[in-house]
């Protein structure tokens, strides 16, 4: 049998594809896929997804597929899979690219990452045998054991919260506010491929797990990692992200501000306008909140759907989570007002940042 060697980022594609992650998606896309999703975001058998799922082979290393019924997948020294090659073909990256992203220059992040996939794509069905486990603390889970879990439960109203930070009381506020209105939160934080200076796995848990440990109500949470790549795609990645959520189970799920952006490529609520022309047609609700910040006035968290005094700059503090990674960045412990102490001493002496 021919093999192929594959890295971490394909190999967590492979894994979330064969595991029910992507559904309605079941195979690598073929050609046909990827353009329609890229232009109308809808599959050939007209189901809603927004973002090409593909598995890309460089140009040399194609001639393991060629021919090939089956090609074996090694990551990290061992067979964990196989992949059952159905088309091999090329795509026009840059016109995928603007349509995906919105945009076509490299200097965005997402489609930078794009265009350094392989030469050629391969469509076909995977399935992975051997599970390996990377620095995910045994908390990356199945959508079916997460279904159970929640069945278990007997929650009717499940709301997913997706991130990839340490929480601050911004964060609080949200889960607070989807406490009130729901019967289960899940706090999903998205650990697979990620960009540099992101916050490290074991960061985001311990801070999480302190948080939840000592403030929030424990049996109405369930905290697990998705270990599932970012693609910095904007208000597209956020309703996959909602369809993700909706695979795992959730009723319910969470768009904030700037979701799944990147620098300044996308308006701070494009992702919420986005989720109102098609949030009733991939049958999850999608819950469209806004950005939280601290006002001086009614001295507290709150919004401007809760706050009357949104608009007077000199009464809202931000609450940024830039500038938080960057006074822990730079071990500036005092300005980490909108922490909460307990979750800053529980990640002080910890590696934070990749």
């Amino acid at each position: 049998m021919a093999s192929i060697v594959i890295s971490k980022k394909q190999y967590l594609e492979c894994l979330h594809l064969y595991q029910g992650s992507f559904n309605p998606v079941k195979e690598f896309m073929n050609q046909e896929e990827i353009n329609s999703v890229a232009k109308k975001m809808i599959l050939p058998n007209k189901k809603i997804f927004p973002l090409p799922i593909f598995f890309d082979v460089s140009k040399k290393n194609i001639k393991n597929f060629e021919s090939k019924d089956t090609v074996s997948l090694i990551f990290n020294k061992k067979e964990v899979g196989f992949l059952k090659p159905k088309d091999i073909f090329i795509c026009n990256k840059k016109e995928v690219a603007k349509k995906v992203y919105g945009f076509a220059e490299n200097n965005h992040l997402g489609v930078k990452k794009f265009y350094d996939t392989g030469e050629f794509f391969v469509s076909g069905k995977v399935k992975i045998f051997k599970k390996k486990e990377i620095d995910f603390l045994n908390l990356d889970h199945t959508p079916n054991k997460i279904k159970k879990i929640i069945k278990q439960n007997k929650w009717k109203t499940t709301i997913g919260f997706q991130t990839r930070n340490i929480p601050h009381l911004g964060h609080e506020f949200i889960h607070r506010r989807m406490l009130d209105k729901y019967d289960g939160l899940i706090i999903n934080p998205l650990v697979g491929e990620r960009k540099k200076n992101d916050f490290t796995t074991r960061a985001i848990v311990k801070s999480y797990k302190t948080l939840i440990n000592k403030f929030y109500p424990e049996k109405r949470i369930l905290f697990f990692l998705l270990t599932t790549n970012m693609r910095f795609a904007g208000p597209r990645e956020a309703i996959f992200h909602a369809i993700v959520r909706k695979n795992f189970g959730c009723t319910h799920f969470l768009i904030g501000r700037d979701h799944a952006g990147v620098d300044n490529f996308y308006g701070d609520y494009d992702a919420h306008k986005l989720a109102k022309k098609i949030d009733k047609k991939i049958n999850i609700n999608i819950v469209k909140f806004k950005g939280p910040f601290f006002c001086k006035k009614c001295k507290m968290v709150t919004n401007e759907d809760n706050c009357s005094h949104f608009r007077d700059k000199k009464s809202v503090i931000e609450i940024s989570g830039t500038k938080i990674r960057k006074s822990l960045k730079n071990k500036n412990f005092d300005n980490c007002r909108f922490l909460r102490k307990e979750v800053l001493n529980s990640i002080k002496k910890l590696k934070l940042f990749i």
